[in-house]
């Protein structure tokens, strides 16, 4: 490439980046007046809200006991790949999600479905697990913040990481919503999970060759959605939130 055609990429992709930044706040912004915000947790201060809004969740749910720090901080990610989706309102976490990365890492659910993402890692898949979802208490918005967690997740996943396929564990009582709405796909037998003091988990996957098909379906209108994917970002938004989920990644491992 010669150096003028460098230099024209150059100038289009910094033109690219000052439009994208101009319109930040539009592209990771949703509700009826832009009033949350879908990010990665990039400073200390969003990170402990986020362990700390799990903790609660968790605790209100019996999975864990009192702990003077208020925090449930997964041991897993602390010497591993992962990253911390939280929704902001007026600065204070509302709702968060982890994903944690690599095939070739022993990930927290294969402390008791080892065997079934044995399968997947035979099959040269990349793998990640989705941990932790959790929403403040009594949110009218909550379907709202759902969607937009699981819509970043997956432009997270699939676009920058390049993941092929998800591993969920969940009650069994939530399994229903992530079938039917997000099309996970049920894997093995319920077991009994000590993370979360015993209580029943059963394992989900996603693959994204699946997914692709579904959302292209809805895109182009082939039949009814009654999938979230009717929620998410089109193709062109898409490109713009992977770019600055693609920023605050590596401001991430910059911290």
């Amino acid at each position: 490439m010669s150096t003028g055609r460098i230099t024209q990429v150059l100038q289009a992709m910094t033109a690219e980046d000052v439009f994208i930044n101009k319109l930040k706040h539009q592209i990771m912004c949703f509700g009826n007046a832009d009033e949350y915000t879908v990010k990665l947790a990039t400073t200390q201060d969003h990170l402990k809200q986020a362990y700390h809004l799990t903790y609660q969740t968790y605790l209100e749910k019996g999975y864990v006991a009192k702990n003077t720090s208020k925090m449930w901080v997964p041991e897993w990610s602390k010497n591993n790949d992962s990253a911390v989706i939280i929704v902001l309102k007026n600065e204070k976490v509302v709702g968060t999600l982890t994903a944690g990365f690599g095939s070739n890492t022993i990930l927290p659910a294969d402390t008791i479905f080892n065997d079934e993402l044995n399968i997947f890692r035979n099959q040269n898949e990349n793998i990640a697990e989705v941990m932790s979802l959790s929403l403040l208490p009594n949110m009218k918005d909550s379907k709202l913040i759902i969607n937009n967690l699981i819509n970043t997740l997956f432009i997270l996943c699939q676009n920058i990481k390049k993941v092929d396929r998800l591993v969920i564990t969940v009650n069994p009582r939530h399994k229903t919503f992530y079938i039917k709405k997000v099309l996970f796909k049920l894997l093995g037998k319920c077991k009994s999970y000590d993370k979360v003091k015993g209580a029943p988990a059963e394992l989900l996957t996603l693959d994204f060759k699946d997914y692709n098909h579904s959302i292209n379906e809805h895109r182009i209108g082939n039949k009814p959605d009654r999938t979230i994917y009717k929620y998410f970002a089109d193709k062109s938004k898409e490109r713009l939130i992977q770019k600055i989920l693609a920023k605050q990644l590596y401001q991430t491992c910059l911290a």
